[in-house]
C-alpha cells in the first residue's frame, strides 16, 4: 500500500510540473505577439502621421534620368507642403515648400543655394509660382574666345619683260610665300557643350609674297625688217632711259593716249610730237618702230624715254645710247 501511494504522489507532482511549463511557454508566446502587434500599430501610426509623396519625374525637359545619387537635400512632403525639383550642374535638388507661402522659381534657386550668371537661362521665369512636383532646369551658359591662324595663299604675278629677255637677265622665278590670317572665334557653351561659334574678327598679320614669273613680251615691239632705208632725219648719240606703268607718270601720255609699248617721251623741240621713229641701241637692242607721244620733265635735248612693260624691265635697262631715225615728222 505504501508503494502505491508514493507512486500516485509522484504522478501528481509530474503533472503539476508539466502544467507550469505549459503556462510559462504560453506566456512567452503572448509577450511576443504583443510586441509584434504593437510594432505594427506603431508603424501604421507613423505612416499616417507623415505620408511620403514621390515627385513625378516624367522628364518633360528631356533631362537626364534621376538617380538616388543625384538627389540632394530631398525632403518629405505632406498635405501642407509640396515638392519642387531643380536640375543644375548635372544634379537634381528636391526641395519642399509650404503651399501657403506661394513660393517662386527664384525661391527654389535660392533654397538650393546656387548663383545665376547673366548668361544663364532658366526653363521658367524666376517669378513663376511653383506648383507641385514642378521641375526647373538651369542652363549654364558661358563664352570662350579662341585664336586660330590660317594661311593666305600667295598669288603668282606675271611680269612682262622685253629688254631683260634681250639681255638674258630674266633670272630665276621669284618664289612666293603664303601670308597668315588671324581669326578670333567666340564659342557659346551650354552646360559645357559647344552650341554655337561665331567669327568676331579676321585680320592679316603677315602679308603673302607673290611669286613672280617673267614673261617675254618682245612680241609687243614692231621691229620690222631692220632700220628703214628712207627717213626724214637720223639722230645719233641719243641717250635712252626707260619708264614703266608705275613710275608716277600716270597711265596717259602728254598727247592724251594710254601709255604702251611703242610710245616714247621726247623733247618736242628736238623731235616733234606724233613723229614716227625707229630706235636701235648701240648694244644691239632694237626697240623698233615707235611714236613720239609723250613728254617728261627730265626729257631734254637728245634724251628719249622709252616705255617698257614693267619696272623690273626698266631697272635692268638703265641708261643706254643709240640712234633715232625720224621716219616721219609730226607736228
Amino acid at each position: 500500500m505504501k508503494k502505491e501511494i508514493f507512486t500516485e504522489k509522484t504522478k501528481n507532482t509530474d503533472t503539476s510540473n508539466q502544467k507550469i511549463k505549459i503556462s510559462i511557454f504560453s506566456g512567452i508566446i503572448v509577450i511576443i505577439l504583443v510586441f509584434f502587434v504593437g510594432g505594427l500599430f506603431l508603424f501604421a501610426a507613423e505612416s499616417d502621421e507623415d505620408e511620403v509623396v514621390e515627385a513625378d519625374y516624367s522628364n518633360p525637359y528631356n533631362l537626364p534620368e534621376i538617380s538616388n545619387e543625384q538627389i540632394e537635400n530631398i525632403t518629405v512632403s505632406n498635405n501642407e507642403t509640396f515638392l519642387a525639383t531643380l536640375y543644375v550642374d548635372g544634379k537634381y535638388y528636391v526641395e519642399s515648400f509650404k503651399k501657403s507661402d506661394n513660393p517662386t522659381v527664384m525661391d527654389l534657386i535660392n533654397s538650393v543655394g546656387i548663383t545665376l550668371s547673366e548668361e544663364d537661362s532658366v526653363s521658367y521665369g524666376t517669378d513663376t509660382l511653383l506648383t507641385e512636383d514642378m521641375v526647373i532646369s538651369v542652363n549654364r551658359v558661358y563664352y570662350e574666345e579662341t585664336v586660330t591662324y590660317e594661311p593666305v595663299a600667295y598669288q603668282t604675278e606675271a611680269v612682262s619683260v622685253i629688254y631683260s629677255t634681250f639681255a638674258n637677265r630674266v633670272g630665276t622665278e621669284t618664289a612666293g610665300k603664303d601670308g597668315r590670317k588671324e581669326i578670333v572665334t567666340r564659342t557659346k557653351y551650354v552646360n559645357g557643350e559647344a552650341v554655337e561659334s561665331t567669327v568676331i574678327s579676321e585680320k592679316i598679320v603677315e602679308n603673302p609674297i607673290s611669286a613672280k614669273v617673267y614673261v617675254d613680251a618682245s612680241n609687243l615691239l614692231d621691229t620690222g625688217g631692220g632700220a628703214p632705208s628712207e627717213y626724214v632725219s637720223k639722230i645719233e648719240n641719243v641717250t635712252f632711259t626707260a619708264y614703266g606703268p608705275s613710275d608716277g607718270g600716270g597711265s596717259r601720255t602728254a598727247t592724251g593716249h594710254s601709255t604702251q609699248v611703242g610710245y616714247v617721251a621726247v623733247d618736242p623741240s628736238v623731235i616733234p610730237l606724233y613723229s614716227k621713229l625707229y630706235i636701235v641701241m648701240d648694244n644691239g637692242f632694237v626697240y623698233g618702230y615707235a611714236y613720239a607721244m609723250d613728254t617728261g620733265g627730265a626729257v631734254k635735248g637728245n634724251i628719249v624715254d622709252i616705255f617698257l612693260p614693267s619696272t623690273y624691265d626698266c631697272n635692268r635697262f638703265g641708261r643706254r645710247t643709240g640712234t633715232v631715225y625720224i621716219v616721219s615728222s609730226g607736228r
